[in-house]
């Protein structure tokens, strides 16, 4: 369903800045 995918892509985004953020520390 397109609610999955939009989870998945909100779930990926979030999963990006944690990464960004945690380089940057």
């Amino acid at each position: 369903r397109n609610e999955v995918t939009v989870a998945s892509i909100l779930g990926g985004a979030a999963d990006n800045t944690g990464l960004s953020i945690s380089r940057r520390l």
